[in-house]
């Protein structure tokens, strides 16, 4: 028996999940052609075959896209890399937006915001591997930070770190900080109906008291959990604490994987790895996640760590010899937790549950469309969206 001949018996020997319309088109494919499948186990197979071969290389077959697995987005990367990878290069200086710009749009947006005295005091280029970003920080004479994207010039952060006086000696009410966060929405740039309030405004204490309230896109009543606008003020005074802009590349896939499937898929994936799991619960939620390197990290990943000292501090750091890109992808998922049966004396807060994920149960994200696991989180995550999105 040849490779190919293995590669054949291992695809046929697999059980694998199915999307109902490919499995349509393909029959019909097959049938148009008069191929004669007397048995179903012999169409199931070649269902099976076509599926998986076609889902590896990505083409077009009977008119249904089959694509590239979605995971491929995420790459591992060893720890030196990275490090070189997070250095800021001449092509990387060449490409972004010059200093002296950023410095001066730096100063206008603290205008805009009602801060006139700042004064400039650097700005730096850094670079981010993970997210393969390019960042401008920029830095006033009163700690206050200002963070734009290197090659657009987008103002994405600002924090004001200087000593506040009277933070929280009036912290008014929820209806009046709502309306201090949306006077300070609208001159950031923002338009009502560009994100939605998610849950209501905070009052939070960190470096005095703050108000804090989070917007963020949503789309047929889903939120989008990794494109918002988050603002936070000191209260008593009105100064903006805390603006942060996270966006997203949302596909908009449809939703064509039933929650039934979706949940038949997280199971299957569970008892490959949790032979001797009993499951005792399973909890599911509609949501939009982006993809992620949770269970490619948790199951497959190194998890070895080294430690090295610091050059500057002398102090002892730990670092993991894997590095995983991210991915500004987001797609509709379903989100399914599964709970392990678990004895009556399991104490849920021991060090197993802690250092290991699956001691208790998972939490895969199934892709609307395609049924691929493309993430995952932490137990019980799918209680959470559904509480998100109930509001």
């Amino acid at each position: 028996m040849d490779k190919i001949d293995e590669k054949i018996k291992e695809i046929l020997s697999k059980d694998i999940y199915t999307k109902q319309s490919y499995t349509n088109t393909i029959k019909s494919a097959l049938n148009e052609r008069n191929y004669n499948f007397k048995k179903r186990s012999v169409m199931k197979f070649a269902v099976s075959f076509v599926v998986t071969l076609f889902a590896t290389v990505g083409v077009v077959f009977a008119g249904v896209v089959v694509t590239q697995k979605l995971m491929d987005n995420i790459q591992k990367k060893d720890y030196e890399q990275y490090m070189q990878e997070s250095q800021v290069t001449e092509a990387d200086i060449n490409s972004a937006v010059p200093e002296n710009k950023i410095k001066e749009t730096a100063l206008q947006k603290l205008k805009d915001l009602g801060y006139n005295n700042e004064e400039i005091i650097s700005a730096a280029l850094s670079k981010e591997p993970v997210f393969q970003k390019t960042y401008w920080w920029v830095y006033t004479n009163n700690q206050i930070t200002l963070r734009f994207d290197a090659y657009s010039g987008k103002f994405i952060e600002f924090r004001d770190e200087s000593p506040v006086q009277n933070a929280g000696m009036d912290k008014g009410t929820a209806e009046e900080a709502m309306k201090t966060i949306q006077e300070f929405y609208n001159k950031l740039g923002f338009k009502d109906g560009d994100y939605k309030l998610m849950g209501s405004v905070d009052c939070i204490f960190e470096n005095g008291y703050k108000w804090s309230a989070r917007f963020n896109k949503q789309y047929d009543g889903i939120y989008d959990a990794h494109a918002f606008v988050q603002i936070d003020f000191y209260a008593g005074t009105n100064r903006l604490a805390l603006f942060s802009l996270y966006e997203d590349k949302f596909d908009d896939n449809p939703v064509e994987i039933s929650e039934q499937d979706a949940i038949q898929i997280a199971k299957q994936k569970c008892m490959e790895i949790d032979k001797d799991k009993e499951i005792e619960k399973v909890g599911t939620a509609l949501s939009i996640e982006t993809i992620n390197s949770f269970v490619e990290q948790t199951e497959n990943g190194n998890q070895e760590t080294v430690g090295e000292i610091d050059p500057v501090t002398g102090v002892m750091g730990y670092h993991s010899t894997e590095v995983y890109t991210g991915s500004d992808i987001s797609r509709r998922v379903w989100i399914v937790s599964i709970d392990y049966k678990m004895p009556a004396d399991f104490d849920t807060y021991t060090k197993d549950k802690q250092d290991n994920w699956g001691a208790t149960g998972r939490t895969y994200a199934v892709d609307a469309t395609t049924g691929e696991i493309i993430g995952g989180f932490d137990v019980d995550y799918a209680d959470y969206v559904r509480s998100l999105n109930a509001e």
